[in-house]
């Protein structure tokens, strides 16, 4: 996976594509958070990923005004037959994510 070259925020019908560089790449939210806690610059975090850390002052939101488009998720399934469980689940998500 290659790295992002930019970023695209938006706030409310403004948009702006940003050119970031940085030394770190990763796709894991957790190492993200570890890494913005040291103190190595501007990560993208889900508020509720990093409550804990806004809570205790380990990290702070900045540019509050600004965000991502939102993002497609897809629940790709290899049968019509869903199992009652899995329906559930991905009906929650669904719930959780609908903007």
């Amino acid at each position: 996976m290659t790295q992002p070259t930019s970023w695209r925020l938006v706030s409310g019908k403004k948009s702006v594509d940003v050119e970031v560089h940085g030394r770190f790449s990763t796709n894991n939210v957790s190492m993200t958070l570890k890494i913005a806690e040291q103190g190595y610059g501007i990560a993208v975090l889900s508020p509720v990923v990093a409550r804990l850390a806004y809570d205790t002052g380990t990290v702070r939101r900045v540019l509050e005004d600004w965000s991502f488009p939102p993002m497609p998720v897809h629940a790709v399934m290899t049968s019509r037959l869903v199992p009652a469980r899995v329906r559930v689940f991905v009906d929650f998500l669904a719930s959780r994510l609908t903007m």
